[in-house]
């Protein structure tokens, strides 16, 4: 084989390698469907959660509930200890609702109420990337906690959404969301989520705590979220109606 044509073989082959190298790269939309992944695993389940709170320094004493969740769409959270014991939350679509104890009806909550507090949590925790953003991906990849992740840039998909846009950080070796930043429709950030730990269940991948910081309030408090039991379970849609869950 002359060298002209040995070269040329070797020229065609790294053309192709280049090439599969790019087919194979994932674009902004495989990336945020790869981001769902873990909120996914389970269609139906029960899922056992324990959330703390630190302010100024000091951590509260944690609390739990149940998240009793159905599809992308169906969750009710039931507070089983600390000061929120008996309390409940509501949510199918858009639509939530509070129940305290000793309540004959459930509470509505208006998206612009759930923006501060507690209540914004559960926004966060059920976000699905792939149905609310559109995204952009950045051309440089940028490390979050000692991991090369890709960085996408979002907008939401629907006017009037909670959160306008944001970035998201997603880890380039598994694909999985290690940061967050969301923020308002006017532009202004409100929360700051890092996605600490993932873990195994079932054959699945899931996630086992995250941390959220509210950066619309004084002092950015931090609630930490727990997933330490997820389990599978077939859900009767009564529970997921306001008069259902004041019952349950």
């Amino acid at each position: 084989m002359s060298d002209r044509r040995s070269a040329a073989l070797r020229l065609a082959a790294a053309v192709l390698a280049v090439a599969a190298s790019v087919a194979a790269a994932p674009n902004a939309d495989d990336l945020l469907r790869m981001a769902d992944r873990p909120r996914e695993a389970f269609d139906e389940a029960v899922i056992s959660v324990r959330v703390s709170v630190t302010e100024n320094g000091q951590t509260t004493h944690p609390a739990e509930f149940e998240l009793y969740k159905k599809g992308d769409d169906k969750g009710l959270v039931v507070f089983t200890a600390g000061k929120q014991k008996g309390r409940k939350i509501l949510t199918v679509g858009d639509d939530f609702w509070l129940i305290v104890p000793g309540s004959s009806r459930a509470i509505p909550v208006s998206t612009s109420q759930r923006l501060i507090g507690g209540a914004s949590i559960g926004d966060v925790a059920r976000l699905r990337f792939s149905r609310e953003f559109e995204a952009k991906l950045e051309p440089q990849p940028e490390e979050v906690n000692g991991r090369s992740c890709d960085v996408l840039d979002l907008t939401a998909r629907a006017a009037g959404a909670a959160y306008g846009s944001g970035k998201l950080w997603i880890d380039r070796q598994e694909h999985l969301p290690r940061r967050a930043i969301l923020d308002l429709a006017s532009g202004k950030p409100s929360k700051d989520v890092l996605f600490d730990r993932y873990d195994r269940e079932s054959g699945k991948t899931v996630l086992r705590s995250m941390a959220v910081r509210d950066l619309l309030s004084s002092g950015h408090p931090e609630t930490r979220l727990e997933y330490f039991r997820y389990r599978k379970a077939q859900l009767p849609d009564s529970i997921f109606t306001t008069n259902g869950a004041l019952r349950f």
